[in-house]
């Protein structure tokens, strides 16, 4: 396998209902109220241009600058296929919307400036792909932290570029806790034991070191529990077509201070919610009781505005 037969593999699994699920499920509707909130109490200028980056169907991006009287929203993405069905489309949201092939790389050669940019579960994927490599054991492509960091901030600057004074950056994902000690859990049924044992096998893009201390409880590193909590559950409810689509990638790239010294090093003020959906907080709270190490299970989504000096 190479890096480009995984990301072709990936982009082919990400179908319609993926989207659909992402945009109207819980995380959706938890995401698109954080960032109305976030809009809302801290962007002072008039959002006329939207760009939205790995746009998916754009459908939050399009709603929000429709509520918020922007004049036009450019949906983005790098797979021209993608972005030649989202044309044939026919879509409820009224506001003009144009659809264009790039690479987030390209952005900020842009001569366009748009006073709001989302970049809303995308990251991760840029952090993924281009931080993935041959770990010299076989051929797995684990990722890359340092590699994919690197790309990271390479997107950021690249976007910063388009973005005028006053203007904003969206990001939401997942987060990682801020510190990375040890800690000890204890798994609450059977399902769960051997969805881990499972998951430790199987998930290709990172080294998970778990170690188990007793038939049911084991010591991890916070970031790497805080990745097993991202990802478990598509095996264990047997949503098998998302766990093909999210074993090849890590979602968790910064801590909540990682976003901060980003930011401000790019000329923004960032202004930052972390919190978990009702859903997956009592899902977690069923299955995991912490032990040793977290005062409580770490918090999941983080969502961000930055906006422009």
């Amino acid at each position: 396998m190479t890096p480009d037969v995984s990301v072709e593999e990936h982009k082919s699994r990400k179908v319609e209902a993926y989207w659909a699920d992402l945009v109207e499920g819980e995380t959706g509707l938890y995401k698109a109220g954080v960032i109305k909130r976030l809009v809302d109490d801290h962007l002072r200028i008039p959002v006329r241009q939207v760009l939205d980056i790995g746009c998916g169907t754009s459908e939050i991006a399009r709603r929000l600058a429709e509520r918020i009287g922007s004049e036009r929203v450019v949906g983005v993405d790098y797979d021209a296929e993608i972005i030649d069905k989202l044309r044939r489309h026919e879509w409820k949201v009224g506001i003009d919307t144009q659809w264009r092939v790039a690479d987030i790389f390209d952005i900020g050669a842009w001569d366009e400036r748009f006073e709001l940019v989302f970049l809303l579960d995308i990251l991760h994927e840029v952090y993924s792909f281009v931080g993935r490599s041959d770990d010299g054991k076989g051929g797995q492509l684990i990722i890359n932290h340092q590699k994919g960091l690197d790309a990271t901030y390479r997107a950021l600057d690249s976007i910063a570029k388009v973005v005028p004074s006053g203007g904003g950056i969206v990001i939401t994902d997942d987060i990682l806790p801020d510190h990375n000690e040890s800690v000890e859990v204890k798994a609450k049924n059977p399902k769960v034991l051997s969805t881990l044992k499972t998951f430790v096998e199987e998930y290709p893009s990172r080294q998970i070191d778990l170690e188990w201390t007793s038939t049911d409880t084991f010591r991890i590193p916070a970031h790497d529990f805080s990745i097993v909590l991202t990802q478990y559950n598509k095996l264990k409810n047997g949503d098998l077509q998302r766990w093909n689509v999210e074993k090849l990638e890590i979602h968790q790239y910064f801590r909540e201070a990682d976003y901060r010294d980003v930011f401000r090093s790019l000329g923004f003020t960032p202004h930052i919610v972390v919190g978990t959906p009702c859903g997956a907080r009592d899902e977690w709270c069923d299955d995991f009781e912490m032990l040793f190490g977290l005062p409580s299970i770490p918090a999941k989504r983080v969502s961000v505005l930055a906006v422009r000096d």
